[in-house]
């Protein structure tokens, strides 16, 4: 049969109850640095939408991390696994030596890591700093993975994928700044506990389930399905692109996780309950966020958001 020429994207959000707004210092941050260029027109407008962020300062920390994780991914996305671990080491090297000039002819990464560190740990906790640099470190280690089995043309089946995407998507270092910055400094064994881990891992697997299917359009027109759960899916399940429902009902158990999950929180006090509860209404802003943005940004449709989701209809171009 013919390949298929558009694929119908579901609503996967229709019935999430935390709704779009817009951070109360977005116009402050989109004055700032971070407003000139293409990318940071990208960061900008995604921190624009995340709520729970609670000062200038930690909200444009969030929108630099988006200029560069998104230039990380960027630059590593067809790279080899050799020259992904030099950039895994040299990105690495920018944040342990943010202090120190990098060298000359190196090209313009390091530099922005480097810049955006030094301004980040003046702005964020040094226990935040941990876990951050904790989670983008696992995060570089995945892209190098990554490359290593796209050099070999490794076959990943779905469970394989979504066990190295939890780490390479690159959504878990963006959460230590949603953590509160009021209140008492909670013991970081709470923010490590099990439970925050699979309340976490909630929000990541939608994350993915919308990356993934909301993607897949730019994915196919550059011919680089690969590392996509849609075209696992088809490929392990026979599933066709125009029907992604099991990716959909994976969306849908895991919301309905992450909302069973709030009622059923251990307690560790009133004020530490205060602010868990807090972070993980973060989290559900922040998906939130992502989700809006994904449609109002040229990088997935082209310009066409907008119609994309009203229509929920997606065009496969040629490759």
């Amino acid at each position: 049969s013919p390949s298929p020429t558009r694929f119908y994207l579901p609503d996967t959000m229709a019935s999430w109850p935390w709704k779009t707004r817009t951070n109360p210092h977005a116009d402050e941050v989109g004055g700032g640095d971070a407003s000139s260029g293409h990318l940071s027109l990208l960061s900008e407008s995604f921190s624009r939408l995340i709520q729970l962020v609670h000062s200038f300062d930690h909200l444009l920390v969030v929108s630099l991390f988006v200029l560069v994780i998104i230039l990380v991914d960027d630059c590593t996305d067809t790279e080899n696994a050799d020259v992904a671990r030099q950039t895994a080491d040299l990105v690495n090297d920018a944040f342990e030596h943010s202090d120190q000039p990098r060298p000359a002819g190196e090209g313009p990464i390091g530099e922005i890591v480097r810049r955006f560190w030094q301004y980040a740990i003046g702005i964020i906790s040094p226990k935040v700093q941990v876990a951050f640099l904790k989670h983008f470190g696992e995060f570089l280690e995945s892209i190098v993975t990554q490359a290593g089995q796209r050099d070999e043309d490794v076959r990943l089946n779905v469970d394989t994928y979504l066990k190295l995407r939890r780490d390479n998507v690159g959504v878990m270092p963006f959460f230590p700044f949603l953590r509160p910055t009021s209140g008492p400094d909670l013991p970081e064994e709470i923010w490590e506990s099990a439970v925050i881990a699979e309340m976490t891992g909630h929000i990541v697997d939608m994350y993915i389930f919308d990356n993934d299917t909301i993607f897949y359009g730019r994915e196919y027109a550059l011919g680089d399905t690969g590392h996509n759960i849609v075209t696992l899916l088809m490929q392990e399940y026979g599933i066709d692109v125009g029907s992604v429902a099991w990716a959909t009902a994976r969306h849908a158990a895991a919301q309905k996780a992450f909302k069973d999950g709030l009622e059923r929180l251990p307690s560790h006090g009133a004020q530490a309950d205060a602010q868990v509860k807090e972070y993980l209404n973060g989290l559900g802003y922040w998906i939130r966020a992502y989700h809006v943005w994904s449609f109002k940004i040229e990088r997935y449709f082209d310009g066409r958001g907008d119609e994309v989701k009203v229509s929920r209809l997606v065009q496969l171009k040629p490759q």
